[in-house]
């Protein structure tokens, strides 16, 4: 077989992976099955492009072991692909699915330019500083359920409970007595152990976190920004990972589901224009936080929002239009290696616009 460029799909199981690899013009040359591990891999990845000899472009689905399978492969294949599978409806929605064809399809759509790719990086330190901090998220979401848990017990029980004070010790103290049943009351008491736990792991979470953080310039550099703490700017550093990740404001809105979309057909509207949901949902948290916090004293944030409100009218349009603000002005302090300065705005008029035709 002469050297050519070929294209591989590796479908990725917890048991069993399945790889296939077609040529330049579409036909299948090679497809093996494999038990999941290291070795497996890196020999059926090396005995394809043995077989093949040319250049070998391979695919792999985004998921929980996407970082391991490209930091393993990335160096023996001359291009690594991780893909959004929300974009490949032709392998998710079809009617014949099984992993053998799931892995030619992934091969096929990288031979036809249809993949969209998901950024990974090779360093394997920032890699673990993004883990660090998705524990430390994911953590902050079991404290909240746990809360909601426990609170939906309490009504179960006829006991009507409302904001935080379950969750101080006082007001523990009073609910836990109101429970006449003793078996009511130790669930409950084994329920707040639980979330007392939780809240250990997540001060513990939070504290390798801020750790890992210092060995990245620019966590120190975006505290300097208003409303930014030390989770915040270790939550933008990880999620964003690189300043030159993006090529334009709005891929950077989009990520950080600020963006906006729309749909047409026959040049017309399918619906009326919306915040894009795909992205990282804690990053545009981090910039409602900032900019809830930047209301409440006087600064340039502030006057932004409030010129915002005069232009659209609307206080939903304006406080996105200082969400794309915050995150703009942090991605811009990134790429020029300067802290915070009032007078530099990244705001966009142009972004402004666009969000005028959302709806509260």
């Amino acid at each position: 077989m002469g050297r050519g460029v070929f294209y591989a799909g590796l479908d990725v199981g917890s048991t069993v992976c399945e790889l296939a690899v077609v040529g330049a013009e579409g036909e299948g040359v090679y497809a093996v099955q494999f038990s999941t591990n290291e070795r497996n891999m890196i020999r059926a990845v090396e005995e394809a492009q043995e077989k093949c000899r040319g250049d070998f472009h391979l695919a792999v689905e985004e998921g929980e072991m996407a970082q391991w399978v490209g930091g393993m492969l990335r160096p023996r294949v001359t291009r690594l692909v991780v893909c959004d599978p929300k974009q490949n409806y032709w392998i998710a929605r079809s009617s014949q699915k099984n992993d053998a064809l799931d892995a030619l399809k992934l091969a096929t759509l990288l031979r036809g330019g249809y993949l969209k790719e998901v950024y990974h990086t090779s360093d394997e330190d920032r890699a673990e500083f993004k883990r660090s901090v998705q524990h430390y998220h994911d953590l902050t979401t079991s404290q909240a359920a746990l809360q909601c848990q426990i609170k939906a017990k309490f009504r179960s029980r006829g006991i009507l409970v409302t904001g935080a004070k379950p969750f101080q010790s006082e007001g523990r103290e009073k609910l836990l007595k109101l429970l006449a049943n003793p078996a009511s009351r130790e669930i409950l008491q084994q329920e707040y152990g639980i979330l007392e736990k939780t809240r250990e792991a997540q001060e513990q979470a939070k504290r390798l976190m801020v750790r890992l953080g210092k060995s990245f310039p620019e966590v120190e550099l975006l505290r300097t920004h208003p409303g930014i703490g030390p989770v915040w700017a270790c939550t933008f550093s990880a999620y964003v990972q690189t300043p030159k990740r993006f090529r334009n404001k709005r891929k950077l809105w989009s990520y950080c589901r600020l963006g906006i979309t729309e749909r047409r057909s026959n040049g017309e509207l399918l619906h009326r224009k919306s915040l894009n949901r795909n992205g990282v949902g804690v990053l545009k948290h981090l910039s409602f936080q900032a900019f809830a916090c930047c209301m409440k004293g006087e600064n340039d944030i502030r006057n932004f929002f409030q010129e915002s409100l005069l232009r659209t009218k609307n206080r939903t349009h304006a406080r996105l239009n200082t969400q794309r603000m915050i995150i703009s002005n942090l991605y811009g302090m990134w790429k020029r290696g300067e802290p915070y300065r009032a007078a530099n705005k990244e705001g966009s008029k142009k972004g402004e616009k666009e969000v005028q035709h959302l709806r509260a």
